[in-house]
């Protein structure tokens, strides 16, 4: 590897639930080192773009969800890796976004880079993230995993951006094997424009998070 300096390159990623608790990883080849490896969708922050506005962005190009459905909750994370011979070395953001089902992926604005490198997509349950040889951050899960921290005093407040990602009772489902769902790769679309698509209305409501207290019976 090289011995210049390692970028710090603002960049934020994405965590993407479904109904079962799967995480969405991209699976992606580095030419260079011919590392082939698991990762979540995000990228660069661009000029005069905020950190949330990138990963709305990014989920789009990547996937072709909707931006919306990233929120503004957020965990910085530690990353320390090599791409394309280049060494990076920066914390970067993980948002959360959360689905109301499991939905198809489909890349919609690719550089040519990414249309080189890019090898498919899987809806991963926890346990099988575990299994992985080749992830990134390898330590994604501890990152991400709210058990880590005490439960808010009152679940229905958010917790600021940068905290860790709040529990929920979904938590425990983490701990479950689930059938893993692949989303094997797919003809390329045109590189990215100057566009932001995503910022088109949702066709569905997102499940709350944190979810909402239950109602009160009768004393």
């Amino acid at each position: 590897m090289s011995d210049e300096t390692p970028s710090d390159r603002p960049a934020v990623r994405i965590i993407c639930v479904d109904p079962s608790d799967r995480i969405l990883l991209l699976q992606w080849h580095d030419p260079v080192s011919g590392r082939l490896f698991w990762e979540p969708p995000g990228g660069g922050v661009e000029s005069m773009e905020t950190p949330l506005d990138a990963a709305r962005r990014e989920l789009f190009e990547e996937t072709g969800l909707p931006g919306e459905a990233v929120q503004d909750i957020s965990v910085p994370v530690v990353r320390d890796f090599h791409w394309l011979g280049r060494h990076y070395v920066k914390t970067e953001p993980f948002y959360l976004a959360r689905f109301p089902d499991t939905p198809a992926v489909a890349p919609a604005a690719f550089t040519p880079e990414e249309n080189d490198t890019y090898a498919g997509a899987s809806w991963l349950p926890p346990p099988a993230i575990a299994t992985l040889k080749a992830l990134e951050p390898p330590n994604l899960l501890q990152a991400i995993t709210p058990s880590s921290r005490p439960r808010p005093a009152d679940p229905t407040v958010p917790p600021a951006s940068g905290d860790r990602l709040p529990a929920n009772e979904g938590d425990q489902k983490w701990l479950q094997q689930r059938q893993v769902q692949v989303v094997r790769r797919a003809p390329r679309p045109a590189a990215r424009s100057g566009k932001r698509p995503w910022a088109r209305a949702s066709p569905n409501g997102l499940r709350p998070w944190p979810p909402a207290p239950a109602a009160a019976g009768p004393p």
